[in-house]
């Protein structure tokens, strides 16, 4: 895990809060899948980095989304949900978030 210092992890907060807005603004009426990694929000939150995860799955947490499993796969380059969860957004939320836990990220 990439440890930064608070200012750090403020601006990389503050920076997130504004991309995580448009993102659920941008996601609300978009379903295709290469759309949506062309998007330069995507784009942005994902050269973000893995000091969003965290903030992330709060964010999965409070509201799952699905916009939010598409960042995390392309942040980690994994995709902890069972096949058998496909489509079901409350239990895919629920992988992510075990998944982040097993890998020692706050939630």
């Amino acid at each position: 895990m990439i440890t930064l210092t608070p200012e750090q992890q403020q601006d990389v907060a503050q920076r997130f809060q504004a991309l995580a807005t448009r993102w659920i603004a941008t996601t609300r009426y978009r379903s295709k899948t290469q759309a949506l990694r062309n998007h330069p929000v995507y784009q942005e939150l994902v050269a973000l980095g893995e000091p969003v995860v965290p903030l992330i799955l709060v964010e999965l947490e409070q509201q799952p989304r699905v916009c939010w499993f598409i960042v995390l796969t392309g942040i980690t380059g994994e995709n902890p949900v069972p096949p058998a969860h496909a489509g079901q957004v409350d239990a895919m939320a629920r992988a992510w978030i075990d998944w982040g836990r097993q890998r020692g990220y706050a939630v």
